[in-house]
């Protein structure tokens, strides 16, 4: 997922330790940095992810964000801080989490898992069929499927057919939340029950076809999926 994300602290360390770890989980992110808030604020602060840092000169991390929130900032917003009796304020101004200096690798990608998964709840995909115009959200896609020139989306409550082809899905739907198993399908991981030698089984009990060749992509995609935004401990692959 490409996400927009400022960091701002007034300590260059922290401020590219934070911008290293981010890229190193997704270099896709685009991660700008700041020193100041007053630079910030400046910036206009069009960020899907906002790390920021409460002990900073006038106006403070808190100052800031209640002043981002009055110019309707709905981004994610995450505190980081070295003193933890902060916590109360940090949440009147709608703090997504707070981080803890030094702040553990671990932790943080635990925070980007979340805030993607949040994303990925609210995110909709717009289609113009037929003179109709219609929004989907993703969460609600199960599979695509290639017919010819065309795709069908198959949902929690029915299908949508649309005149795209499957590399758009692809590329529109992204590989951190779907798999493509077949040259003519697309899966969405979060609808996985089950991957067998039969194909995959979703949640609905429909079967998406796998072919041998993708069929240990499949499971690593699915595996890293459940690892990266459950949280389950994942077994070691087998070699088939």
């Amino acid at each position: 997922m490409n996400l927009r994300i400022a960091v701002c602290d007034d300590e260059p360390i922290i401020c590219e330790e934070m911008k290293r770890n981010l890229l190193n989980y997704s270099p896709d992110y685009q991660v700008d940095l700041f020193d100041s808030c007053s630079k910030l604020l400046q910036a206009g602060c069009c960020y899907d992810v906002l790390f920021l840092d409460i002990e900073m000169p006038v106006p403070d991390g808190l100052q800031t964000a209640k002043l981002l929130r009055e110019k309707q900032f709905g981004g994610h917003l995450v505190f980081l801080t070295s003193h933890p009796e902060y916590m109360p304020e940090a949440f009147k101004v709608s703090a997504f989490r707070y981080l803890c200096k030094p702040v553990e690798e671990e932790v943080l990608l635990e925070v980007l898992a979340a805030v993607e998964m949040e994303l990925a709840k609210k995110r909709k995909v717009v289609l113009a069929e037929a003179g109709c115009v219609c929004a989907i959200e993703v969460t609600d896609i199960i599979y695509v499927e290639a017919q010819g020139n065309t795709t069908v989306l198959y949902l929690k409550d029915g299908y949508q057919a649309a005149k795209k082809p499957l590399k758009y899905w692809a590329e529109e739907l992204g590989s951190s939340q779907f798999v493509q198993p077949h040259k003519s399908y697309l899966a969405a991981l979060r609808h996985i029950r089950r991957i067998g030698p039969e194909g995959i089984v979703m949640d609905s009990g429909c079967i998406v076809p796998v072919s041998r060749r993708r069929y240990g992509n499949v499971k690593k995609a699915y595996f890293a999926y459940i690892k990266k935004y459950a949280g389950y401990l994942v077994l070691p692959l087998d070699k088939r």
